[in-house]
């Protein structure tokens, strides 16, 4: 991710090295770099398209598509991002990279309630770690995680639960957030001597993360503050590396008269805390944030094709516009247990 910015001096350099080496050693590098001091988001747009197919290791293409993927989610477009990620995994499907984005796109598959395709996802995702044991460790986990989060939602509470304890026994746990998951999951299901053991393991394991934070709130089986349907995948993924792009130093040159409101970088509008495809579980989400005080909560329809999903939107006043101050919702949000992510004008559903 981006926390440095370099200038138009440093993006031009970048620019013209791909121009002439783009299928060498080192081409990822220099595209991550030229992202990285790009003016705006069309640039990086531009640059993914004209030279991520161009990079000379598979590994590296599929980086660089999944990077795409990133800032088109943070956009909103959650088909196209989709679509972003899956063809990162086609051009590595045996890496890491083009595993790490399959994971990224079945969470997605399952925010749209493609549910059984969000099980295969995570089945591919396992069984390369099975055949590539260097592969395992947090990438196997994620994926566990994905198929449960998928049965969840398809009502197989007890299944996912199941699978979560099955796994646990023969493996080390290496992301607090399964555990938090199985955590809310066992007091779902009423199991609450299991979740206290669990909340336990977060606090002496993952002292110092925002799970054990979350798991050390109160509980119980009716508890709709962790979510578990389908929620949105981006947290901050790409998040500083989309505020830290700068401004041009310099005008940059065209063929006709600059387009201001064009080039400007997309506005954040609000945040997106959940994704159904029954309206009545986007409404219980809203009732709750009412709850804990975000009162503009609200449902929007939104049609994909052939389907209607319900999104589960806090707006962000004009006042708040800054990502910065969208960020702080997002974490006050994360830490009520509800997930959300950014959403830009022209990302946001109708």
């Amino acid at each position: 991710m981006l926390a440095v910015v370099h200038g138009a001096g440093a993006f031009s350099s970048h620019l013209d090295w791909l121009e002439r080496n783009v299928g060498s050693d080192g081409d990822f590098e220099r595209l991550d770099a030229a992202i990285e001091a790009a003016p705006n988001l069309r640039v990086v747009d531009d640059l993914m398209e004209k030279f991520a197919d161009r990079l000379a290791r598979p590994e590296d293409r599929s980086r660089a598509y999944r990077l795409h993927a990133e800032l088109i989610e943070l956009r909103g477009n959650t088909v196209e991002a989709e679509k972003r990620y899956r063809e990162a995994f086609e051009h590595a499907p045996e890496s890491r990279p083009g595993l790490e984005a399959l994971i990224a796109a079945g969470n997605l598959a399952l925010e749209r309630g493609a549910y059984d395709e969000a099980l295969e996802d995570a089945e591919t995702v396992s069984g390369a770690g099975r055949a590539q044991p260097e592969e395992a460790g947090s990438l196997a986990e994620a994926a566990l995680l994905l198929s449960a989060r998928a049965q969840v939602a398809m009502e197989r509470e007890r299944e996912a639960f199941a699978e979560l304890e099955a796994y646990h026994q023969d493996h080390a746990v290496t992301l607090p957030k399964t555990l938090l998951y199985k955590a809310e999951l066992a007091a779902r299901l009423g199991r609450d001597a299991r979740r206290a053991e669990l909340v336990e393991r977060i606090s002496d394991e993952f002292p110092d993360s925002p799970e054990a934070r979350l798991a050390s709130k109160p509980s119980g089986a009716g508890d709709r503050r962790v979510e578990l349907l389908p929620s949105p995948a981006g947290l901050f993924s790409g998040f500083e590396r989309a505020v830290a792009l700068p401004e041009p130093e310099t005008p940059r040159e065209a063929d006709g008269p600059r387009d201001d409101a064009a080039d400007a970088e997309p506005r954040v509008v609000g945040v997106q805390t959940g994704s159904f495809s029954v309206k009545e579980n986007a409404e219980y989400m809203v009732r709750d944030l009412r709850e804990e005080g975000f009162s503009e909560a609200e449902v929007r329809r939104r049609e994909v094709g052939d389907s209607t999903y319900y999104q589960v939107f806090v707006p962000v006043s004009s006042s708040q516009g800054h990502r910065s101050e969208a960020q702080r919702v997002v974490v006050e949000l994360k830490e009520l247990g509800f997930e959300g992510f950014l959403l830009f004008d022209g990302g946001a559903a109708e």
